[in-house]
């Protein structure tokens, strides 16, 4: 089942990306929306198989020392 998730959001993904590239003739754009897919996908697959890892908004609060209120 794990793997049907991480497939479909590849592949939406990839969809993304393409969609980002066809706008774009910038190199840094280009370079800057692979970036942040890689990121998000690695993010993804991560919290997928190790639930228990703090997601992007808990990072966020540890490293800025937000509190909830």
């Amino acid at each position: 089942m794990i793997a049907y998730s991480v497939t479909g959001v590849m592949l939406l993904g990839a969809a993304t990306i393409w969609a980002g590239f066809r706008e774009t003739k910038d190199k840094k754009t280009r370079r800057s929306i692979m970036a942040l897919s890689a990121i998000s996908a690695i993010l993804f697959c991560l919290l997928l198989y190790k639930p228990d890892l703090p997601g992007p908004t808990q990072l966020l609060r540890l490293l800025f020392g937000w509190t909830s209120s």
